[in-house]
């Protein structure tokens, strides 16, 4: 059904698609990628990768922006159940190293808990980030709120879940299934913090970025890249980066 998507997608005003894949550095892929390219005049972004030489096959057969990240979602398993991946700022490194020789931009999917997080990532080569946990608690996004032991939440359903397979299924089958359906799974569903507007979010975002720019003794993003250096640190490094030992007056 990809061509017929991408059709009405582009006839609806759509100027990028993503084509969207747990593993896009495959031939099934890069051939839907070429044939979308050959039909229709609309950039592609394509994803997930985590490895330079992928960044290189896919650029060659067309894509106009990459998406990064095998397995650092905080709702994904894939890790653990299939035992692939990549480190996503090492996944970022890699791929946004021969994505630059192109001039083809790069999204970091998945990974970050912190503001602090979307700074490396960027710093790493990336030019946006992509992230569901950051913004799965926000008015903005769907769901009810949940109330449980005083305190509000709102559920985040990882893509590769049981709960988010099991809602696919119903709606390409228009059919209700009250019987567990037998799927692979390589995530999970987690209640988050409520976090409000989805505008606090991102501002919050903004100022962690602007900071740890001005930390690189840089003023733009540009310069931050080049600015940058990364050290490898210990579990005690990070402990001491964050706040311990005491209660916070908030």
């Amino acid at each position: 059904h990809t061509i017929p998507r991408v059709e009405a997608l582009v006839a609806a005003g759509a100027d990028v698609i993503i084509l969207d894949i747990a593993h896009a550095h495959a031939d099934v892929v890069i051939d839907r990628l070429k044939e979308i390219k050959s039909l229709f005049h609309v950039d592609v972004m394509v994803g997930n990768i985590a490895t330079a030489e992928a960044a290189k096959d896919l650029i060659e057969a067309g894509a106009d922006g990459l998406k990064v990240g095998i397995g650092p979602s905080p709702v994904c398993t894939t890790r653990i159940i299939a035992g692939a991946g990549v480190p996503q700022l090492t996944a970022v490194m890699n791929v946004a190293h021969v994505a630059k020789q192109y001039g083809i931009p790069v999204t970091a999917d998945g990974g970050m808990k912190y503001p602090g997080d979307v700074t490396k990532a960027i710093a790493a080569g990336a030019n946006t980030i992509f992230s569901g946990s950051f913004f799965a608690g926000t008015d903005e996004s769907p769901g009810m709120i949940i109330k449980k032991d005083g305190k509000r939440y709102k559920k985040y359903i990882g893509s590769a879940s049981y709960e988010s397979g099991h809602i696919r299924k119903e709606k390409e089958t228009n059919a209700h299934f009250k019987k567990r359906l037998d799927m692979f799974v390589e995530g999970v569903s987690a209640l988050v913090d409520y976090k409000g507007p989805v505008s606090d979010v991102i501002g919050g975002l903004v100022k962690g970025l602007q900071s740890g720019i001005s930390y690189c003794g840089a003023h733009t993003i540009e310069e931050m890249q080049a600015n940058a250096e990364f050290i490898q640190i210990t579990s005690s490094g990070w402990t001491e980066s964050g706040s311990r030992g005491m209660k916070t007056a908030e």
